[in-house]
């Protein structure tokens, strides 16, 4: 147990005895203000980490400690040691990761950020990778400086280390108690590394996609992301040709849906906030993009499905669902719900007046300006699954040719494989 203000403590769980301290020689002592501890894997020493810039190792058993060579520029908020005891790997404040070989603290690896929040950082067993957690995402790394030193021998620490010779080293004094100081020490330090040591950016701070919507054609897709942006991308190579929508830094997108015809995109952020884009297709791969439907929706939303016309928009959410008239942007009708959640609503390929919602056995047709219930009929398979599935319709949609809706269920107990229907659409008119 550690805590500024007061030396390290560890106690012996097995025998109830006091804590063993860590010796300190004065009030100015860094291990007086430890941040962080690491156990070594043998479980005999205690890594600490103090000012997030010095780094001691004490022997419980022996009681020693040993302060390892203090790099000017390791500026440490998380740490972790790799199972053989043979590498410290650190991050700082700014998001930025290193590697760093014990016990002569030789910097091999870096991995420079642009102010990303690393909430945590480990090795994996072989030491070959690391792990970095920001946000919701788990980042995994093997660069090539870590797989190389499997090549030698880590037990002989100080062979190796001779081949990281620091060039250009700057001493910097001490002028914590001055915030600019602070600051300049800071950009001095990053800028003298280790000669052999490898520098690379971080690429992975680049917003997660969030949301997917295929084009048409296949040529294109749309994809959002967890930033708020929406955009175009070409389907071979992934490249961005044009931004659709952006909703700011703080929301994320969280469902997408793409016409038909090509002519709508319409997206949604975890705020309820609906937008939809009308778009024209330009030469040479470029769109063009005009203002549509723009509103606020209190429930989450679901799904979206164009009619077969493409002039209305039905918008599902968990209380509510909505019919929205495109061209004149006026709410057409709308019909609370309560048990309407296991399955998935398609306009129907062969009635442009319905939509349909499909669920595990039965399929209802509602009607679009009204969403009334029209009919309910059993589903009449044409590929039955081996195990009649029962459960919630997660996903729906039209074969190319028209001729069957395929769904895949969710089974409601455990089972092996994935759950795949296929209704004939001439059955929907029978």
């Amino acid at each position: 147990m550690a805590w500024r203000g007061n030396p390290l403590m560890v106690w012996d769980l097995a025998h109830c005895q006091p804590p063993q301290r860590c010796r300190v020689t004065g009030f100015s002592d860094p291990l007086n203000a430890p941040e962080l501890v690491r156990w070594q894997a043998d479980g005999n020493s205690i890594v600490i980490l103090c000012f997030g810039t010095e780094i001691f190792e004490w022997d419980l058993y022996k009681d020693e400690k040993t302060e390892h060579k203090k790099p000017y520029n390791i500026n440490a908020r998380e740490m972790a040691i790799s199972a053989d005891e043979s590498l410290l790997l650190t991050s700082s404040n700014s998001g930025t990761i290193s590697a760093w070989m014990l016990p002569g603290m030789q910097l091999i690896y870096r991995l420079e950020n642009a102010n990303a929040f690393i909430r945590d950082i480990t090795f994996s067993p072989s030491g070959q990778r690391f792990y970095d957690t920001r946000d919701s995402v788990c980042n995994v790394w093997e660069p090539d400086a870590l797989v190389r030193l499997d090549e030698h021998d880590l037990s002989d620490a100080s062979t190796l280390a001779g081949g990281f010779v620091t060039t250009g080293a700057v001493i910097v004094p001490d002028e914590s108690s001055d915030e600019q100081g602070l600051s300049d020490t800071s950009t001095l330090a990053e800028a003298f590394v280790p000669a052999g040591a490898v520098i690379v950016p971080d690429e992975s701070s680049e917003s997660q996609v969030s949301a997917l919507a295929a084009g048409p054609d296949d040529k294109y897709y749309c994809c959002g992301k967890e930033d708020g942006s929406v955009a175009i991308h070409e389907t071979i190579g992934g490249t961005k040709i044009r931004k659709v929508y952006g909703y700011g830094a703080t929301s994320t997108v969280l469902l997408l849906a793409w016409s038909k015809s090509g002519r709508y995109i319409v997206a949604c952020d975890d705020s309820g906030h609906i937008v939809l884009k009308r778009l024209e297709a330009k030469g040479g791969g470029k769109w063009a993009v005009f203002p549509g439907l723009d509103i606020r929706i209190r429930y989450a939303v679901a799904q979206f499905v164009f009619s077969n016309d493409e002039k209305l928009l039905f918008i599902s959410t968990s209380s509510k669902d909505f019919v929205w008239d495109l061209k004149r942007k006026v709410e057409v009708c709308s019909r609370s719900h309560e048990n309407l959640h296991d399955g998935k609503w398609i306009a129907d390929p062969t009635n442009a007046e319905i939509i349909l919602f499909v669920a595990h056995e039965i399929v209802h047709q509602y009607k679009w300006t009204t969403l009334e219930c029209s009919d309910s009929r059993r589903l009449q398979l044409t590929a039955e699954p081996i195990n009649k599935p029962q459960g919630v319709v997660r996903k729906l949609a039209l074969a190319k040719d028209g001729k069957n809706l395929v769904y895949e269920v969710i089974p409601s107990q455990l089972c092996d494989g994935l759950r795949i229907s296929a209704l004939a659409t001439s059955s929907l008119t029978a």
